[in-house]
């Protein structure tokens, strides 16, 4: 007789709606900060940055993962992000020929033990840059969640040497 596996599906999302944190708008320079993202109590967030038209060829754009300990500090004690495989940015982005017809999608993930959370750094927040005198059009996601998967079952396993 074989064993009967059962499989689980979970979401892994664990209910937590994906929030907007910047709805769709042109953003001019020099940028913005997003609104904050509470961590405690999940295990890791992505930002999705969808982008769009900028207004010239030669437009910039900087994406910078900080963190902070308020929700609603300004910015005033927030700091970049040193994630394990350094800092959690996506710099240097310009929109090029086709600035008129942009259509990108940029991601970032990060896990929560990338963050200060021994220094109360419970907070993380998206710094956007554009190049002076441009504009580009941006709307930002974040989506949260914990780990929901079921445990491995390990096996006890005994060898018999002769």
């Amino acid at each position: 007789m074989g064993a009967e596996r059962k499989i689980y599906e979970r979401d892994r999302h664990d209910g937590d709606a994906v929030a907007c944190l910047l709805a769709p708008q042109n953003l001019a320079a020099p940028g913005v900060d997003t609104p904050t993202v509470y961590m405690r109590g999940f295990d890791q967030v992505l930002f999705c940055v969808l982008g769009g038209v900028a207004n010239d060829a030669q437009a910039t754009l900087d994406l910078q993962v900080r963190q902070c300990t308020q929700a609603n500090d300004a910015g005033g004690d927030s700091k970049v992000l040193a994630g394990l495989l350094g800092n959690k940015a996506i710099t240097q982005m310009t929109a090029d020929a086709a600035f008129s017809v942009l259509n990108d999608k940029w991601l970032l993930h990060i896990r929560t033990e990338e963050m200060d959370v021994d220094g109360g750094f419970d907070y993380l927040e998206l710094r956007i840059t554009i190049s002076a005198q441009d504009t580009w059009y941006l709307a930002v996601e974040a989506v949260r969640s914990t780990a929901s998967y079921e445990p491995v079952a390990t096996t006890n396993i005994t060898q018999v040497v002769p």
